[in-house]
């Protein structure tokens, strides 16, 4: 396994295990166990250690979290595929995310309006650039300290969108509204 490899590069054995060098499917597979299985590299228990191979700072920002710990010590908790689905390809949309979370809360929890305000902070940042680009030509150096303000922006964002996976919904949708606005402000 080689972190700098594209994910489009990636096989199946970066997350499941086997060997993608042999050309006979037992033996590709030896080592490749069944979810349930404690030792499979997909096992809920081992999943946040698997993507965090890719995902570092997520894994950080999970590990020390009532859920992870929960995980931890039951066995059974919010995983990695809980918001991104089994093969990691998905995010929830706010509604979905609600439902997931009513499994173990039964009260309200705030993540459908962080996940709310997380995507339109996106949002705006994509028309921040676009305004951005569309104003380029017009004063090279008032673009360049927007552009620099922009990228300031992004990387907040960036930084919210890794606090997101600490559950501290109430921390990210007011860093989010914060930054909606700043966004909002630049464009």
């Amino acid at each position: 396994w080689d972190p700098r490899t594209p994910a489009a590069a990636r096989g199946c054995e970066t997350c499941h295990g086997g060997n993608p060098r042999v050309a006979d499917a037992a033996k590709a597979h030896v080592g490749v166990l069944p979810a349930a299985d404690p030792k499979s590299l997909v096992n809920p228990t081992r999943l946040p250690e698997t993507c965090g191979h890719c995902h570092k700072p997520e894994l950080e920002a999970f590990a020390p979290t009532v859920h992870a710990k929960v995980l931890e010590a039951a066995g059974r908790g919010p995983t990695c595929s809980l918001c991104h689905g089994a093969m990691a390809s998905s995010l929830p949309s706010p509604g979905e995310l609600d439902a997931r979370c009513e499994t173990c809360h039964k009260k309200p929890v705030e993540a459908k309006t962080a996940l709310a305000v997380l995507a339109n902070s996106k949002i705006q940042l994509h028309r921040a650039r676009q305004s951005l680009d569309a104003a380029k030509g017009v004063d090279p150096k008032w673009y360049a300290g927007a552009l620099d303000r922009f990228h300031a922006l992004e990387r907040t964002y960036h930084d919210v969108q890794r606090k997101w996976h600490t559950f501290d919904t109430d921390s990210v949708r007011r860093e989010c509204h914060d930054l909606l606005q700043l966004t909002k402000a630049l464009d």
